[in-house]
Protein backbone atom coordinates (compact mmCIF):
# COMPACT_ATOMS: atom_id res chain seq x y z
CA UNK A 1 0.00 0.00 0.00
CA UNK A 2 1.35 3.26 -0.93
CA UNK A 3 1.42 6.48 1.55
CA UNK A 4 -1.40 8.58 1.03
CA UNK A 5 -2.41 12.39 2.66
CA UNK A 6 -5.12 12.84 4.77
CA UNK A 7 -6.69 16.38 5.82
CA UNK A 8 -8.51 16.17 9.08
CA UNK A 9 -10.96 18.87 10.07
CA UNK A 10 -10.68 20.60 13.52
CA UNK A 11 -13.28 19.54 16.39
CA UNK A 12 -13.76 23.69 16.44
CA UNK A 13 -15.85 24.63 13.67
CA UNK A 14 -14.88 29.00 13.61
CA UNK A 15 -11.70 30.81 14.20
CA UNK A 16 -10.76 34.12 15.13
CA UNK A 17 -8.65 36.88 16.20
CA UNK A 18 -10.03 38.26 18.90
CA UNK A 19 -8.85 36.09 21.85
CA UNK A 20 -11.72 33.96 21.77
CA UNK A 21 -11.43 31.01 19.55
CA UNK A 22 -7.50 29.78 20.77
CA UNK A 23 -8.21 25.80 21.40
CA UNK A 24 -7.74 23.34 18.24
CA UNK A 25 -8.31 19.73 18.22
CA UNK A 26 -7.53 17.10 15.88
CA UNK A 27 -7.98 13.72 16.37
CA UNK A 28 -6.43 10.67 14.76
CA UNK A 29 -9.00 7.63 14.91
CA UNK A 30 -8.18 4.20 16.01
CA UNK A 31 -8.42 2.55 12.89
CA UNK A 32 -4.75 1.17 12.52
CA UNK A 33 -3.29 3.61 10.34
CA UNK A 34 -0.14 4.89 10.99
CA UNK A 35 1.06 8.41 10.76
CA UNK A 36 4.09 9.89 10.25
CA UNK A 37 4.30 13.02 12.13
CA UNK A 38 7.63 14.33 10.38
CA UNK A 39 5.55 14.81 7.59
CA UNK A 40 2.55 16.55 9.05
CA UNK A 41 1.91 20.27 9.81
CA UNK A 42 -1.18 21.97 10.42
CA UNK A 43 -2.20 24.77 7.47
CA UNK A 44 -4.19 28.08 8.93
CA UNK A 45 -5.92 29.64 5.68
CA UNK A 46 -5.54 32.95 6.28
CA UNK A 47 -6.30 36.65 4.18
CA UNK A 48 -5.65 40.75 4.51
CA UNK A 49 -6.69 43.24 2.54
CA UNK A 50 -5.56 46.73 2.16
CA UNK A 51 -7.22 49.35 0.21
CA UNK A 52 -6.92 52.96 -0.76
CA UNK A 53 -9.36 55.60 -0.54
CA UNK A 54 -9.77 56.87 -4.21
CA UNK A 55 -7.46 54.17 -6.30
CA UNK A 56 -9.82 51.16 -6.30
CA UNK A 57 -6.98 48.98 -8.45
CA UNK A 58 -4.43 49.65 -6.12
CA UNK A 59 -2.69 45.84 -5.08
CA UNK A 60 -1.01 46.33 -2.16
CA UNK A 61 1.88 44.01 -0.78
CA UNK A 62 1.07 42.57 2.59
CA UNK A 63 2.29 40.13 5.05
CA UNK A 64 1.38 38.61 8.59
CA UNK A 65 3.31 40.09 11.42
CA UNK A 66 2.50 38.55 15.35
CA UNK A 67 2.16 41.52 17.70
CA UNK A 68 2.62 40.72 20.95
CA UNK A 69 5.75 38.21 20.84
CA UNK A 70 8.26 40.94 21.40
CA UNK A 71 8.38 44.16 23.11
CA UNK A 72 8.82 46.41 20.06
CA UNK A 73 5.99 44.23 17.64
CA UNK A 74 8.95 44.10 14.70
CA UNK A 75 10.82 40.91 14.97
CA UNK A 76 10.58 37.77 12.62
CA UNK A 77 8.49 34.38 14.03
CA UNK A 78 7.87 31.38 12.26
CA UNK A 79 4.11 30.17 12.58
CA UNK A 80 4.13 28.32 15.61
CA UNK A 81 5.38 31.31 17.82
CA UNK A 82 1.79 31.52 17.86
CA UNK A 83 1.04 27.76 19.71
CA UNK A 84 2.00 28.75 23.15
CA UNK A 85 0.92 25.32 24.49
CA UNK A 86 0.21 21.67 23.52
CA UNK A 87 -0.71 18.19 24.32
CA UNK A 88 -0.45 14.39 22.33
CA UNK A 89 -2.82 11.92 24.23
CA UNK A 90 -2.64 8.22 23.17
CA UNK A 91 -6.13 6.50 24.16
CA UNK A 92 -4.07 3.47 25.20
CA UNK A 93 -1.15 5.17 26.43
CA UNK A 94 -1.95 7.81 28.18
CA UNK A 95 -0.13 11.70 27.56
CA UNK A 96 2.53 11.34 25.51
CA UNK A 97 3.61 14.76 25.29
CA UNK A 98 2.08 17.90 27.42
CA UNK A 99 4.38 20.90 26.46
CA UNK A 100 3.80 24.37 28.49
CA UNK A 101 5.52 27.31 26.80
CA UNK A 102 6.71 25.45 23.36
CA UNK A 103 6.45 28.72 21.76
CA UNK A 104 9.34 29.87 24.20
CA UNK A 105 11.95 27.05 23.68
CA UNK A 106 11.12 26.28 19.97
CA UNK A 107 11.37 29.65 18.96
CA UNK A 108 14.88 29.70 20.92
CA UNK A 109 15.90 26.31 19.37
CA UNK A 110 14.81 27.32 16.01
CA UNK A 111 17.99 30.38 16.14
CA UNK A 112 20.30 27.86 17.03
CA UNK A 113 19.35 24.94 14.93
CA UNK A 114 18.66 27.11 11.56
CA UNK A 115 21.42 28.45 9.31
CA UNK A 116 20.67 32.09 7.51
CA UNK A 117 19.81 29.93 4.56
CA UNK A 118 16.84 28.33 6.10
CA UNK A 119 15.57 31.68 7.51
CA UNK A 120 15.23 32.85 3.66
CA UNK A 121 12.94 29.84 2.74
CA UNK A 122 9.71 31.27 3.79
CA UNK A 123 7.69 28.16 2.63
CA UNK A 124 4.96 28.40 5.17
CA UNK A 125 6.14 31.72 7.39
CA UNK A 126 4.60 34.53 7.63
CA UNK A 127 6.77 37.18 6.82
CA UNK A 128 9.80 37.41 4.67
CA UNK A 129 13.45 37.62 5.60
CA UNK A 130 15.87 38.09 2.90
CA UNK A 131 19.25 39.96 3.39
CA UNK A 132 19.97 41.11 -0.88
CA UNK A 133 16.36 42.20 -1.33
CA UNK A 134 14.28 45.30 -0.44
CA UNK A 135 10.83 44.16 -2.13
CA UNK A 136 10.07 40.68 -1.54
CA UNK A 137 6.88 39.54 -2.49
CA UNK A 138 4.67 38.80 0.67
CA UNK A 139 2.43 35.47 0.85
CA UNK A 140 -0.73 37.26 0.61
CA UNK A 141 -0.59 38.60 -2.58
CA UNK A 142 0.00 37.34 -5.98
CA UNK A 143 2.01 40.50 -7.41
CA UNK A 144 2.46 40.72 -11.13
CA UNK A 145 5.32 42.13 -12.70
CA UNK A 146 4.40 41.95 -16.41
CA UNK A 147 1.48 42.45 -18.42
CA UNK A 148 -1.97 43.82 -18.12
CA UNK A 149 -3.34 41.79 -15.92
CA UNK A 150 -3.77 43.53 -12.44
CA UNK A 151 -2.38 41.76 -9.09
CA UNK A 152 -4.59 39.23 -7.07
CA UNK A 153 -5.83 39.32 -3.93
CA UNK A 154 -4.96 35.61 -2.63
CA UNK A 155 -5.43 33.91 0.41
CA UNK A 156 -2.08 32.41 2.10
CA UNK A 157 -1.65 28.82 4.16
CA UNK A 158 0.94 29.53 7.35
CA UNK A 159 2.43 25.97 7.77
CA UNK A 160 3.07 24.70 11.04
CA UNK A 161 5.35 21.50 11.23
CA UNK A 162 4.13 19.01 14.30
CA UNK A 163 8.05 18.62 14.26
CA UNK A 164 7.81 22.41 15.65
CA UNK A 165 5.01 21.20 18.38
CA UNK A 166 6.40 18.01 19.41
CA UNK A 167 9.44 16.44 20.06
CA UNK A 168 8.07 12.89 19.52
CA UNK A 169 7.37 13.82 15.83
CA UNK A 170 11.40 14.04 15.23
CA UNK A 171 12.68 10.94 17.17
CA UNK A 172 9.99 8.44 16.71
CA UNK A 173 7.61 10.09 13.97
CA UNK A 174 5.67 6.58 13.06
CA UNK A 175 2.56 6.67 15.36
CA UNK A 176 0.62 3.20 14.89
CA UNK A 177 -2.73 3.90 16.43
CA UNK A 178 -3.83 0.09 16.51
CA UNK A 179 -1.44 0.23 19.24
CA UNK A 180 -2.00 3.67 20.59
CA UNK A 181 -5.81 4.09 19.65
CA UNK A 182 -7.09 7.29 19.39
CA UNK A 183 -4.98 10.05 19.21
CA UNK A 184 -5.48 13.32 20.26
CA UNK A 185 -3.46 16.35 19.42
CA UNK A 186 -4.47 19.91 21.39
CA UNK A 187 -2.94 22.77 20.42
CA UNK A 188 -3.43 26.53 22.33
CA UNK A 189 -2.39 29.18 19.80
CA UNK A 190 -2.51 32.92 19.97
CA UNK A 191 -4.71 33.63 17.16
CA UNK A 192 -5.17 37.37 18.32
CA UNK A 193 -1.45 37.99 18.01
CA UNK A 194 -1.47 37.79 13.84
CA UNK A 195 -1.85 41.60 12.05
CA UNK A 196 -1.70 42.44 8.71
CA UNK A 197 0.75 45.35 7.69
CA UNK A 198 2.14 46.46 4.60
CA UNK A 199 5.71 45.34 3.26
CA UNK A 200 6.58 48.31 1.21
CA UNK A 201 5.81 51.51 2.54
CA UNK A 202 6.32 55.51 1.40
CA UNK A 203 8.79 56.09 4.31
CA UNK A 204 10.93 52.71 2.70
CA UNK A 205 10.57 54.13 -0.69
CA UNK A 206 11.98 56.87 -0.19
CA UNK A 207 15.22 56.06 2.36
CA UNK A 208 16.12 53.79 -0.45
CA UNK A 209 15.87 56.08 -2.77
CA UNK A 210 17.85 58.80 -1.10
CA UNK A 211 20.49 56.35 -0.39
CA UNK A 212 21.09 55.88 -4.35
CA UNK A 213 19.66 51.96 -4.21
CA UNK A 214 16.45 53.39 -5.43
CA UNK A 215 17.36 53.92 -8.50
CA UNK A 216 14.53 52.78 -10.18
CA UNK A 217 12.39 55.64 -9.01
CA UNK A 218 13.79 57.80 -11.46
CA UNK A 219 12.08 58.11 -14.80
CA UNK A 220 11.85 60.26 -17.83
CA UNK A 221 8.92 61.21 -19.89
CA UNK A 222 7.73 58.71 -22.54
CA UNK A 223 5.97 61.19 -24.32
CA UNK A 224 4.97 65.33 -24.91
CA UNK A 225 1.27 65.15 -25.93
CA UNK A 226 -2.20 65.57 -24.41
CA UNK A 227 -2.15 61.55 -23.35
CA UNK A 228 0.41 61.49 -21.22
CA UNK A 229 -0.33 58.12 -19.05
CA UNK A 230 3.51 56.00 -19.74
CA UNK A 231 6.85 56.94 -19.11
CA UNK A 232 10.24 55.00 -18.95
CA UNK A 233 12.43 54.22 -16.67
CA UNK A 234 16.00 55.39 -16.53
CA UNK A 235 16.87 52.58 -14.40
CA UNK A 236 17.63 49.36 -17.12
CA UNK A 237 16.71 45.70 -15.68
CA UNK A 238 18.19 42.60 -17.35
CA UNK A 239 14.95 41.08 -16.33
CA UNK A 240 11.00 42.39 -15.02
CA UNK A 241 11.75 40.18 -11.78
CA UNK A 242 14.72 42.75 -10.90
CA UNK A 243 11.82 45.62 -10.63
CA UNK A 244 10.68 46.81 -7.67
CA UNK A 245 7.53 47.53 -9.60
CA UNK A 246 4.16 45.77 -10.37
CA UNK A 247 0.87 45.93 -12.01
CA UNK A 248 -1.92 47.54 -9.00
CA UNK A 249 1.14 49.37 -7.75
CA UNK A 250 -0.39 52.79 -6.21
CA UNK A 251 1.97 55.74 -7.00
CA UNK A 252 1.96 59.37 -7.60
CA UNK A 253 4.78 60.89 -9.72
CA UNK A 254 6.63 64.19 -9.52
CA UNK A 255 8.57 65.85 -11.41
CA UNK A 256 9.26 68.92 -13.67
CA UNK A 257 8.98 70.76 -17.02
CA UNK A 258 11.38 70.75 -19.49
CA UNK A 259 13.66 74.71 -19.85
CA UNK A 260 12.46 74.68 -23.40
CA UNK A 261 9.47 76.75 -22.29
CA UNK A 262 11.20 78.96 -19.95
CA UNK A 263 13.04 77.75 -16.15
CA UNK A 264 11.71 74.17 -14.70
CA UNK A 265 8.46 74.34 -13.13
CA UNK A 266 6.66 72.17 -10.70
CA UNK A 267 3.72 69.92 -12.50
CA UNK A 268 0.28 69.14 -10.89
CA UNK A 269 0.35 65.45 -11.32
CA UNK A 270 -2.50 63.26 -10.45
CA UNK A 271 -3.01 62.36 -6.86
CA UNK A 272 -3.54 58.64 -7.22
CA UNK A 273 -2.27 56.55 -9.76
CA UNK A 274 -1.84 53.03 -10.96
CA UNK A 275 0.40 51.21 -12.83
CA UNK A 276 -1.80 49.26 -15.40
CA UNK A 277 0.95 47.46 -17.39
CA UNK A 278 4.48 47.02 -17.25
CA UNK A 279 6.61 46.56 -20.86
CA UNK A 280 10.25 45.06 -20.78
CA UNK A 281 11.83 47.19 -23.81
CA UNK A 282 14.35 46.03 -26.01
CA UNK A 283 17.34 48.91 -24.08
CA UNK A 284 16.24 46.86 -20.65
CA UNK A 285 14.51 49.91 -19.79
CA UNK A 286 10.45 49.76 -18.38
CA UNK A 287 7.61 51.41 -19.89
CA UNK A 288 5.33 52.15 -16.72
CA UNK A 289 1.64 52.30 -18.41
CA UNK A 290 -0.99 54.34 -15.51
CA UNK A 291 -4.70 53.83 -15.54
CA UNK A 292 -4.99 58.00 -16.09
CA UNK A 293 -3.02 61.21 -16.88
CA UNK A 294 0.15 61.77 -15.00
CA UNK A 295 -0.56 65.64 -15.65
CA UNK A 296 -4.12 66.87 -15.39
CA UNK A 297 -5.11 68.17 -18.80
CA UNK A 298 -2.03 67.14 -20.59
CA UNK A 299 1.64 68.35 -20.69
CA UNK A 300 2.06 71.46 -23.06
CA UNK A 301 4.06 70.72 -26.54
CA UNK A 302 7.34 70.39 -26.39
CA UNK A 303 7.91 70.01 -23.07
CA UNK A 304 9.07 66.89 -20.67
CA UNK A 305 9.21 65.27 -17.77
CA UNK A 306 12.63 65.21 -16.13
CA UNK A 307 13.81 63.63 -13.10
CA UNK A 308 10.71 62.43 -12.19
CA UNK A 309 10.46 60.36 -9.15
CA UNK A 310 7.80 58.32 -8.07
CA UNK A 311 5.64 58.13 -4.45
CA UNK A 312 4.81 55.17 -3.06
CA UNK A 313 0.64 55.28 -2.21
CA UNK A 314 0.16 54.22 1.81
CA UNK A 315 -2.68 52.75 2.03
CA UNK A 316 -6.09 54.46 3.76
CA UNK A 317 -7.25 51.47 5.96
CA UNK A 318 -5.68 47.62 6.07
CA UNK A 319 -8.04 45.04 6.95
CA UNK A 320 -8.00 42.82 10.07
CA UNK A 321 -6.51 38.99 9.37
CA UNK A 322 -9.05 36.87 8.21
CA UNK A 323 -8.53 32.96 9.22
CA UNK A 324 -10.25 31.06 6.59
CA UNK A 325 -9.34 27.39 7.39
CA UNK A 326 -7.68 25.40 10.27
CA UNK A 327 -6.92 21.57 9.04
CA UNK A 328 -4.10 19.04 9.71
CA UNK A 329 -2.53 17.80 6.72
CA UNK A 330 -1.58 14.02 8.06
CA UNK A 331 1.15 11.84 5.98
CA UNK A 332 -0.34 8.53 6.59
CA UNK A 333 2.53 5.50 5.77
CA UNK A 334 1.72 2.22 3.67
CA UNK A 335 4.31 -0.26 4.26
CA UNK A 336 6.61 0.84 7.05
CA UNK A 337 5.89 -0.23 10.76
CA UNK A 338 6.84 1.60 13.76
CA UNK A 339 8.98 0.15 15.99
CA UNK A 340 7.86 -2.30 19.30
CA UNK A 341 8.98 1.42 21.82
CA UNK A 342 9.33 4.77 20.83
CA UNK A 343 12.15 6.86 22.30
CA UNK A 344 12.04 10.21 22.14
CA UNK A 345 12.16 13.48 24.81
CA UNK A 346 10.35 15.75 26.18
CA UNK A 347 10.34 19.35 27.71
CA UNK A 348 9.16 19.67 31.25
CA UNK A 349 8.88 23.25 31.77
CA UNK A 350 9.08 25.45 35.19
CA UNK A 351 8.48 28.97 35.76
CA UNK A 352 10.23 30.97 38.54
CA UNK A 353 10.45 34.81 38.61
CA UNK A 354 12.48 37.16 40.31
CA UNK A 355 12.38 41.15 41.52
CA UNK A 356 13.41 43.42 39.83
CA UNK A 357 17.24 45.93 40.23
CA UNK A 358 18.76 43.12 41.99
CA UNK A 359 23.03 42.94 40.21
CA UNK A 360 23.00 38.81 41.37
CA UNK A 361 20.76 35.94 41.46
CA UNK A 362 20.95 32.42 43.03
CA UNK A 363 18.56 29.59 42.65
CA UNK A 364 18.13 26.08 42.74
CA UNK A 365 15.85 23.79 40.75
CA UNK A 366 15.82 19.73 40.95
CA UNK A 367 16.06 17.75 37.68
CA UNK A 368 13.84 14.66 37.15
CA UNK A 369 15.75 11.44 36.35
CA UNK A 370 16.96 10.81 32.75
CA UNK A 371 17.04 14.56 32.25
CA UNK A 372 19.72 15.08 29.26
CA UNK A 373 19.62 18.76 28.96
CA UNK A 374 18.77 22.08 30.41
CA UNK A 375 17.87 25.30 28.43
CA UNK A 376 17.25 28.38 30.73
CA UNK A 377 15.62 30.96 29.23
CA UNK A 378 14.49 34.92 30.36
CA UNK A 379 10.99 35.67 29.07
CA UNK A 380 8.53 38.24 30.60
CA UNK A 381 4.84 37.10 29.86
CA UNK A 382 4.48 36.15 26.30
CA UNK A 383 7.87 37.99 24.84
CA UNK A 384 9.84 35.63 23.20
CA UNK A 385 13.12 37.11 22.64
CA UNK A 386 13.71 37.76 26.61
CA UNK A 387 12.72 39.88 29.13
CA UNK A 388 16.01 41.38 29.47
CA UNK A 389 19.53 41.71 28.40
CA UNK A 390 21.21 42.67 31.35
CA UNK A 391 22.97 39.04 32.03
CA UNK A 392 26.62 39.23 32.05
CA UNK A 393 27.88 36.07 33.24
CA UNK A 394 26.73 33.22 35.04
CA UNK A 395 27.91 29.68 36.94
CA UNK A 396 26.09 26.34 37.31
CA UNK A 397 26.38 23.81 39.59
CA UNK A 398 25.19 20.52 39.32
CA UNK A 399 24.62 18.13 42.62
CA UNK A 400 26.89 20.70 43.99
CA UNK A 401 29.83 20.07 41.28
CA UNK A 402 30.56 23.07 39.10
CA UNK A 403 30.54 22.79 35.57
CA UNK A 404 32.90 25.95 35.17
CA UNK A 405 35.63 26.95 37.73
CA UNK A 406 35.23 30.59 36.61
CA UNK A 407 31.97 33.12 35.82
CA UNK A 408 30.84 32.01 32.33
CA UNK A 409 30.42 35.25 30.43
CA UNK A 410 27.55 35.13 28.60
CA UNK A 411 28.06 34.79 23.95
CA UNK A 412 31.41 34.16 25.36
CA UNK A 413 33.37 31.12 23.47
CA UNK A 414 32.46 29.07 26.48
CA UNK A 415 28.84 29.60 26.04
CA UNK A 416 29.06 28.93 22.36
CA UNK A 417 30.37 25.40 23.97
CA UNK A 418 28.22 24.76 26.24
CA UNK A 419 25.51 25.60 23.65
CA UNK A 420 26.99 22.99 21.29
CA UNK A 421 27.25 20.77 23.69
CA UNK A 422 23.60 20.78 24.31
CA UNK A 423 22.67 20.64 20.76
CA UNK A 424 24.96 17.60 20.16
CA UNK A 425 23.62 16.14 23.00
CA UNK A 426 19.90 15.77 21.72
CA UNK A 427 20.80 15.05 18.50
CA UNK A 428 21.29 17.97 16.15
CA UNK A 429 24.35 20.54 15.97
CA UNK A 430 24.14 24.05 15.77
CA UNK A 431 24.05 26.21 12.70
CA UNK A 432 24.12 29.52 13.88
CA UNK A 433 25.52 31.31 17.17
CA UNK A 434 24.35 34.29 16.27
CA UNK A 435 21.65 34.22 18.93
CA UNK A 436 19.72 37.08 17.24
CA UNK A 437 15.76 37.80 16.40
CA UNK A 438 15.53 38.72 13.34
CA UNK A 439 13.89 41.81 12.38
CA UNK A 440 10.67 41.49 9.71
CA UNK A 441 11.14 42.70 6.48
CA UNK A 442 9.86 45.57 6.65
CA UNK A 443 12.06 46.75 9.99
CA UNK A 444 14.94 44.93 8.33
CA UNK A 445 15.08 46.87 5.19
CA UNK A 446 14.72 50.16 7.48
CA UNK A 447 17.95 49.06 9.03
CA UNK A 448 19.70 48.40 5.83
CA UNK A 449 18.56 51.85 4.25
CA UNK A 450 20.07 53.30 7.54
CA UNK A 451 23.35 51.09 6.74
CA UNK A 452 23.12 48.57 9.51
CA UNK A 453 24.66 45.56 8.71
CA UNK A 454 21.51 42.74 8.33
CA UNK A 455 23.05 39.49 9.62
CA UNK A 456 23.63 41.61 12.93
CA UNK A 457 20.59 43.41 13.33
CA UNK A 458 17.82 42.10 15.97
CA UNK A 459 17.71 41.54 19.21
CA UNK A 460 19.93 39.09 21.33
CA UNK A 461 18.07 35.95 22.41
CA UNK A 462 19.57 35.80 25.62
CA UNK A 463 19.34 32.00 27.34
CA UNK A 464 21.41 29.64 29.27
CA UNK A 465 22.06 25.69 27.97
CA UNK A 466 23.44 23.22 30.21
CA UNK A 467 23.93 19.38 29.30
CA UNK A 468 22.99 17.56 32.46
CA UNK A 469 24.47 14.14 33.38
CA UNK A 470 22.45 11.10 32.18
CA UNK A 471 21.35 9.27 35.38
CA UNK A 472 18.37 7.65 36.92
CA UNK A 473 17.82 10.03 39.86
CA UNK A 474 17.07 13.54 40.81
CA UNK A 475 20.20 16.02 40.60
CA UNK A 476 19.78 19.33 42.08
CA UNK A 477 20.47 22.54 39.46
CA UNK A 478 22.50 25.71 41.09
CA UNK A 479 22.62 28.66 38.66
CA UNK A 480 23.96 32.15 39.74
CA UNK A 481 23.29 35.50 37.51
CA UNK A 482 25.47 38.31 37.25
CA UNK A 483 24.02 41.89 35.37
CA UNK A 484 26.29 43.83 34.03
CA UNK A 485 28.42 46.43 35.52
CA UNK A 486 25.29 49.37 36.24
CA UNK A 487 22.84 47.01 34.84
CA UNK A 488 20.14 44.98 36.84
CA UNK A 489 18.61 41.73 36.21
CA UNK A 490 14.69 41.31 36.57
CA UNK A 491 12.04 39.38 34.71
CA UNK A 492 11.18 35.51 34.85
CA UNK A 493 12.84 32.44 34.49
CA UNK A 494 11.61 29.42 31.87
CA UNK A 495 13.14 26.27 32.72
CA UNK A 496 13.17 23.46 29.96
CA UNK A 497 14.47 20.22 31.06
CA UNK A 498 14.86 17.57 28.29
CA UNK A 499 13.98 14.27 29.69
CA UNK A 500 14.07 10.83 27.85
CA UNK A 501 10.94 9.27 27.45
CA UNK A 502 9.55 5.66 26.14
CA UNK A 503 6.44 4.23 24.94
Amino acid sequence: MSDKILKIAPQQGVFRVDGTTNLVDFILPADGSVYDLSKTHVDIQVKADATHATNVNARYNLNIQFNGLDASNNMLFQPSAMVKNCSLHSQNLGVIEDNRNRNIIQNTLSILENSETNLENTLGKAQYFQFDKFFPAAPNGDLESSGTENSRKVSHRLRIPLTHLYNIASASPLLDTGRMGQLRLRLEPKFNVMTAAEVETNALWQARRLRGDGGEQFIRSMATTTSNTSMNTVQTYESLEESSFWVGMPVRVNGALGANVGAAVAIATNNALTISSIVHNADNSLTLNFDGNIVAGGIPGGNSIFNGTVDYLDANAISGVVIEDVELVAHVVGDEQPPAKLNYTAFHNEEDNFPNGITKLNRYYMIEPACKNVFITFNAADNLVRSHDQLHSYRITIDGNEISPLDIAWDSSQHNDLVAKTLINRGRRPRSLNYKQHLSNDNLSVATAAGQNPPNYGANVVFISVPVPFVNKTQRLGIELNANDGGTLHGNINLFKEVAKQV
